[in-house]
């Protein structure tokens, strides 16, 4: 199986343990969404208050989503608020809007689905894991962003630092009252001119 066919298996699953959600989307029955990631395109379909597969590139999607990659980066370090800023939604504005509300509402007890399956204690221990290893991954990519902005701030000098564009904007600030005074002596010069030339 996909991994589009895998992840719509386990999105199903969640919405059928969630009746408004399966409600939901069944006043959307037989429309399409086209799902655009950084890697591939596909489409599903609404029927019976769950998605199906439907890669039929002659029907027109009713939605279409473009997922970018700092979407999927962002969901990984934020989850879903932090992701969302990076979706672009477009086409059946109802539609959009009730996908918009899943992805907010929706909620996956994954750690009670394992228990099911392998017991309470294994469980916990596998997501106590699972969360120290998103922590550890979160800081390196923190530590990966600051190592690579300091290297283009004092190796490359690309960009300036937080301490640079403070110094900067103060000669700037320093430029412009000097500019201000040099205008009112000009200023003051014409009309002295102006008064001699009257005389």
């Amino acid at each position: 199986m996909s991994i589009p066919g895998i992840a719509l298996n386990a999105l199903n699953h969640v919405i059928g343990q969630e009746k408004w959600a399966s409600d939901l989307l069944q006043s959307h029955e037989h429309k399409c969404v086209r799902i655009s990631l950084p890697v591939a395109d596909f489409q599903i379909t609404i029927q019976d208050g769950l998605f199906r597969n439907a890669n039929d590139p002659l029907v027109e999607p009713s939605v279409s989503l473009e997922i970018s990659q700092e979407a999927i980066w962002s969901f990984l370090k934020d989850g879903k608020s932090g992701a969302m800023k990076y979706v672009r939604i477009s086409g059946d504005v109802d539609l959009a809007a009730d996908l918009n509300r899943l992805v907010a509402d929706l909620q996956w007890e994954a750690e009670e689905d394992l228990a099911q399956i392998i017991g309470d204690a294994p469980s916990r221990r596998i997501f106590t894991e699972s969360n120290k290893v998103i922590q550890q991954a979160n800081k390196a990519v923190d530590d990966l962003k600051v190592g690579v902005r300091d290297y283009l701030v004092y190796e490359k000098n690309v960009l300036l630092g937080t301490d640079q564009f403070n110094a900067f904007k103060a000669e700037l600030r320093l430029l412009r009252d000097h500019l201000e005074r040099t205008e009112k002596k000009v200023e003051q010069i014409e009309l002295a001119l102006e008064g001699k030339e009257k005389q």
